[in-house]
């Protein structure tokens, strides 16, 4: 490139719709073309309405692209032309190329609001980009990855530091990421990539890496070919409370312009479990004591309300044992009740120190008791429809507010 040549710097993201009218072009777009069926699409639909209509990630990457240029235009005024791309929104990454070739540009840079190198993700951009300037005789150079970027670690840092002025000493921050299938990342450098960006802030900020932090995948797929390992990060963050941490900090490392794969959901961030994550525990001591050898609880404290399963029908053997589920909220619940139908002749104990059931709050909706979970409840997971109807529970019901609960009968 000379020093007087005009440069295109396409800068490239996942894309999201503009508008509610967009949302069925750009699900089928995702989809390879194939129309979504229209239950999928009404929730897709609903997701959006839950946030408000649209998600505000368009004009966030606007903005990124307008911060670019506007950087650039500091450095060399009128060299640079920045414009945006998309994978799975208009603009796509094509359109934006012959944009650059309609204005005389010949030599393009790429840039992928995603920090951390995957040929399945990133790759996939800058070949698609490559592609485009080849049929104009455009020359394209792509930046593949800046996950080091001594910037990008200051964000992380600070992001890091904020967060961790409001935990206990206790703690271990949790580095989040976006999952990628199993059968993509054979010699594939995006899982060093983000172990690389956490051990950065880890140096920076003096965390020994296991003991103070960890990596953990924020989603995966509706098949078993998702990365399994590092775990979830509610996973993760139940195992760190088992080893002594009460607190996690979630930080995301990750994708900077990019939403969960053809939805919308929120992230989930590191927190205690029995707070909506996870297993609650009885703030009283006596409550805490392991079992004594003959199922005993060590006598917990009588704030702690003890409520015991008796054998189902039919059961033929008698209890063989004591298994003690401490708080009662909805995952102590339902832990409960596994335990219980897979084990009948199990004695199981659920202990909870409040006068309701766990943490979640309960408010009352058109005559319903509806949970207020941590996570919203989607009647569309059979599991969790079945399981209402096991305890005699009726079918989810969903409230003016987006909030879905299952109503008590």
């Amino acid at each position: 490139m000379s020093d007087n040549e005009r440069i295109g710097v396409l800068v490239m993201a996942y894309g999201t719709p503009a508008s509610v009218d967009d949302i069925e072009p750009y699900y089928t777009h995702i989809r390879r073309g194939r129309p979504a069926p229209p239950e999928l699409l009404e929730e897709l639909i609903g997701r959006y309405a839950a946030i408000g209509g649209i998600s505000p990630l368009a004009a966030r990457t606007e903005a990124q692209r307008a911060a670019i240029e506007t950087a650039l235009e500091a450095i060399a005024p009128g060299r640079y032309q920045v414009v945006l791309g998309q994978k799975h929104a208009t603009p796509f990454i094509e359109d934006a190329v012959e944009a650059l070739a309609a204005d005389g540009i010949t030599t393009t840079v790429g840039l992928v609001l995603a920090p951390h190198y995957s040929g399945f993700s990133v790759g996939q951009y800058q070949g698609r980009a490559a592609e485009a300037g080849a049929a104009h005789g455009m020359t394209h150079h792509a930046i593949d990855s800046w996950h080091l970027d001594p910037a990008y670690v200051d964000f992380l840092t600070d992001a890091v530091t904020a967060a961790d002025a409001t935990l206990p000493d206790d703690r271990k921050v949790l580095f989040t990421a976006h999952s990628l299938p199993e059968r993509v990342l054979a010699d594939d450098p995006y899982p060093e990539q983000l172990r690389q960006s956490a051990a950065a802030v880890g140096e920076r900020l003096g965390l020994d890496p296991g003991s103070d932090w960890s990596i953990a995948w924020q989603s995966a797929g509706r098949t078993p070919r998702h990365v399994a390992r590092p775990r979830h990060p509610r996973r993760a963050a139940r195992t760190r409370f088992h080893q002594g941490h009460r607190r996690c900090a979630g930080v995301r490392p990750g994708v900077r312009g990019r939403p969960p794969r053809g939805a919308v959901r929120p992230r989930h961030r590191g927190r205690r479990p029995g707070r909506g994550t996870g297993p609650g525990v009885c703030p009283h001591p006596l409550a805490q004591r392991r079992p004594h050898r003959d199922g005993g609880t060590g006598g917990p404290h009588p704030r702690c309300r003890q409520l015991t399963t008796s054998p189902g029908p039919g059961a033929r053997a008698q209890p063989v044992g004591t298994v003690v589920v401490i708080g009662a909220g909805i995952t102590g619940l339902a832990a409960a009740h596994r335990l219980h139908a897979d084990h009948p002749g199990l004695n199981v104990v659920v202990l909870e120190a409040s006068a309701g059931r766990g943490l979640s709050p309960t408010e009352p909706f058109d005559n319903v008791a509806l949970d207020c979970a941590a996570d919203a409840f989607l009647a569309r997971v059979p599991e969790a429809v079945a399981l209402c109807r096991r305890t005699r529970h009726r079918r989810p019901t969903r409230t003016s507010r987006h909030r879905v609960g299952a109503g008590a009968g």
